[in-house]
């Protein structure tokens, strides 16, 4: 069920999206421009309020840029299939699996006892324990991995 900040977030995105496209560009301003700048004033209005689930809205871009002429759909889903998504996409697999299996709670539970309750001794451990498992697993991974810690 849709809270009231989302329901509102939903309709003023589209407002301001159809008000941006009929509108038209100011001085300065090319029509393909303005029509990005439509389509990202469209997604951060529901990214900010979460009018939609994140993931749909950041698929917008593969229906709307083609759709006005921005781009051919080729063009833009090459993007969404780079290099760099699918480290970022297999470094948070990598970090959710140990989120479930509370590998995360047993690191920081061990730093804890082996820092004891001193500040330093805790960054220190927490430092240590990025940096052993930084040998094994990507940098990234183990970013996302030591968050919850």
């Amino acid at each position: 069920m849709r809270t009231r900040v989302q329901l509102l977030g939903l309709t003023i995105g589209a407002v301001v999206f159809g008000l941006m496209l009929l509108g038209g560009p100011p001085d300065g301003v090319t029509v393909t421009a303005w029509r990005c700048a439509a389509v990202a004033a469209l997604m951060v209005i529901w990214w900010a309020t979460e009018a939609l689930p994140l993931g749909v809205t950041s698929l917008l871009p593969i229906v709307l840029l083609p759709w006005l002429g921005l781009g051919k759909l080729d063009l833009v889903t090459r993007e969404y299939a780079s290099p760099m998504m699918f480290l970022l996409l297999g470094a948070s697999l990598v970090a959710l699996g140990v989120e479930r299996s509370a590998l995360h709670r047993r690191i920081a539970y061990h730093v804890l006892a082996v820092a004891g309750g001193e500040p330093r001794r805790i960054v220190l451990g927490v430092m240590v324990a990025s940096a052993l498992i930084s040998m094994w697993v990507s940098n990234l991974a183990t970013a996302l991995m030591m968050l919850p810690v």
